[in-house]
């Protein structure tokens, strides 16, 4: 079976990245769709130029090309010493650079996923790769290639709009029933694809524009403390938006008290995970008014480290304007924390 990712280009593209990727392990591309000897030679061109450029990933570049060629010696060298021989004999990298290496692999159509499968294996370390396919022949192809050649050296999906989608249906069902399918959706304008699962989600938007025009009144006025309210129009904004991912959805409460005592009453926390002992807090204008207040927030947070809370400090601006970094911060966080547990 094949993952395909149906949905509108950039949400499927930040879903990939964002939702599917270990990012320290896999680096993620999204690639076109090419026949299988020009995506060869399309990561052969990556191997041997854009991680060479990586102090982080010395060992592949142009010498290690060359050294694959060096081994591939006898009547049938391995795949990525025949990759290597074909591209370094290559005047440079020109753009029919996989006629030559349909060549290497005697132009027999059966070697493809071989030969791809061989130059994937060369860009190091290997990427995730979303192969973006543009029109039902594009998509019935990938799905074919990427299903016959598994499994692959990281994790691949095909990438195509619901029309390519209903095209392949419809042309090849054959090939669509290869496909495991994972519908992403658009968001709302202005809110990052991962902050909701629906289009045009009225409520979040209304949210966001009141968090904005709240950062621009001075002074801010703080509401009550009060558990599961807001007090503040960010605070309400990513509480929505929190509670509207599968990855955070029930389990941050707004204003929630961790158990102990700060000062003369509980302490309270702005976005409090009690399970996974993540303690968000939402720093507006108000917290950098004067000494006191900073010093205040630094007691607090030594307090809920020493009670095993990490302890996570996001400007309010961040939050209406950067909210793709915050959610990115409480996702690795919450990855962590389960790391952590197992």
């Amino acid at each position: 079976m094949v993952d395909g990712l149906v949905g509108e280009r950039t949400a499927r593209e930040r879903w990939w990245r964002d939702a599917r990727m270990d990012r320290a392990d896999h680096p993620a591309l999204t690639l076109p769709a090419l026949p299988p000897f020009r995506a060869a030679a399309q990561l052969l061109e990556l191997a041997a130029t854009t991680w060479s450029a990586r102090p982080a990933h010395p060992s592949t570049d142009t010498d290690l090309l060359a050294a694959r060629a060096a081994s591939a010696d006898g009547p049938e060298p391995e795949p990525t010493g025949r990759l290597a021989v074909a591209w370094l004999r290559l005047p440079g990298v020109p753009d029919r650079a996989d006629r030559a290496l349909a060549r290497a692999f005697g132009d027999d159509p059966e070697a493809a996923p071989e030969a791809l499968r061989a130059a994937w294996s060369l860009v190091a370390p290997a990427p995730a790769i979303l192969w973006q396919a543009d029109d039902a022949a594009q998509a019935r192809d990938s799905i074919w290639l990427l299903d016959a050649g598994a499994p692959w050296p990281a994790p691949t999906a095909v990438g195509m709009d619901p029309e390519v989608f209903e095209a392949v249906r419809s042309t090849a069902p054959r090939a669509a029933d290869r496909l495991t399918i994972e519908t992403v959706t658009p968001a709302a304008p202005g809110i990052p694809e991962q902050a909701t699962p629906a289009t045009g989600d009225a409520e979040l938007v209304a949210l966001r524009d009141a968090a904005r025009e709240a950062l621009r009144s001075t002074p801010q006025v703080r509401d009550p403390l009060r558990e599961g309210a807001a007090r503040s129009a960010a605070e309400a904004f990513l509480a929505a938006v929190l509670a509207r991912r599968p990855r955070t959805a029930g389990r941050f409460v707004l204003n929630g008290e961790p158990g102990f005592a700060f000062g003369p009453g509980p302490c309270h926390v702005d976005l409090l995970a009690r399970a996974s002992r993540i303690a968000l807090e939402i720093d507006g204008p108000h917290h950098f008014l004067d000494d006191e207040a900073f010093r205040r927030d630094r007691r607090k947070d030594l307090l809920l480290q020493r009670h095993g809370y990490a302890v996570l400090r996001v400007l309010a601006a961040d939050v209406v304007e950067r909210l793709e970094e915050v959610l990115q911060m409480v996702d690795q966080t919450l990855d962590w924390r389960e790391t952590r547990e197992r």
